[in-house]
């Protein structure tokens, strides 16, 4: 797998002097602002997008996309930037507002991409992929224009994220980093990455959930490292088994991974597969043997109390069909469907009649 080149990171601190630099080195005389609403609450950073036109800078806001965003949205922010003439493009946000900036990118050449994560867990701002949903159906963005440019981690804009997007978004973080480890593309330097996140959330994951400043910078950090790691390998099984929950039962991405990811664990070390790769979860987990690295991430999944759907027999026949082929390629052994209904079942914690 291609080693992607990772994104320059930009220091906030203590204003965004650095951020200034890079927009007037290259010479953008217009921005598109791919945001959501929440950037008002914001003030130091809203303040600085309100200042740009003293500087020759026009801005243009675009807030047109939802969680899980349609095409359409790309579509109606190509069109603007197209119309007002944008130079460069800045996203705020999660991974939704990043998925579309990353979309209106690719579909225009335009030359500068800078993202500011306001979530620590996609680690989309580290990738050169981006998700996005046609008729409320995945389809993955993977071209070299995703990846950003520039990255600006300012931990003080996780201040007013919400307990349950923490939750989530740190799942999601951690659960890139083990399935970066076990999949059928890892690398020596991947799972370095992917190590060093593992251990940056168990090293700050309380603190993060209680919003520690400190724990949201490395929380932020371990995000950035699992994204660099799923940029090489890609994710797997885990991740291929969410989207359809996501979408059908309205918990958050990294909530269903993270309910999904526990089985497909305890599956490999049944098989016996991946064995070198679930010792380096032993060894990131600080563990004594694998069964007890599982048992450290099923005792953190337990005290988050996440809902757990509960789907029909028929409705996980369906999750089973939906689970796109493709990413589970990336998984170490094979999955087939009446399996993946049994993972299913285990993930979400449901009696089977076997």
């Amino acid at each position: 797998m291609t080693v992607h080149k990772a994104p320059v990171l930009l220091e906030a601190a203590p204003r965004y002097d650095a951020l200034l630099q890079v927009l007037l080195e290259r010479h953008v005389t217009s921005l598109l602002l791919v945001c959501g609403k929440s950037i008002e609450r914001m003030e130091q950073l809203n303040g600085f997008f309100q200042m740009l036109p003293e500087q020759g800078i026009t801005v243009t806001r675009f807030s047109e996309f939802s969680p899980n965003p349609e095409i359409q949205s790309v579509e109606q922010g190509t069109a603007l930037l197209q119309r007002e003439g944008c130079t460069g493009i800045c996203a705020v946000g999660g991974g939704s507002a990043l998925d579309v900036a990353k979309g209106i990118r690719v579909a225009t050449d335009t030359p500068l991409l800078i993202v500011i994560p306001t979530t620590a867990g996609s680690g989309s701002e580290a990738t050169p992929y981006a998700v996005v949903y046609r008729n409320g159906c995945k389809e993955s963005i993977t071209q070299p224009g995703c990846l950003p440019d520039y990255v600006l981690l300012d931990p003080t804009l996780l201040e007013t994220l919400p307990l349950y997007q923490r939750k989530a978004t740190m799942l999601d973080a951690l659960c890139h980093c083990i399935e970066s480890v076990w999949s059928v593309h890892a690398t020596e330097h991947s799972r370095a990455l992917a190590r060093r996140g593992i251990q940056l959330c168990l090293q700050h994951y309380d603190g993060y959930l209680h919003n520690v400043p400190a724990d949201n910078r490395g929380m932020q950090q371990a995000a950035f490292h699992g994204g660099q790691a799923i940029a090489i390998t890609q994710t797997t099984a885990a991740h291929a088994m969410s989207y359809r929950l996501t979408t059908r039962y309205g918990i958050a991405h990294g909530h269903a991974v993270g309910l999904c990811l526990l089985p497909l664990w305890k599956q490999l070390e049944r098989r016996g597969a991946a064995s070198e790769a679930l010792e380096q979860l032993r060894i990131a987990f600080g563990a004594h043997s694998v069964p007890e690295a599982m048992e450290r991430y099923a005792q953190l999944l337990q005290g988050l109390a996440l809902t757990v759907p509960k789907p029909t027999e028929e409705e996980r026949m369906e999750l089973a069909r939906s689970v796109n082929p493709t990413r589970l390629h990336n998984h170490p052994i094979s999955l087939t469907e009446p399996e993946l209904q049994r993972l299913y079942a285990e993930a979400l914690q449901i009696p089977t009649k076997e």
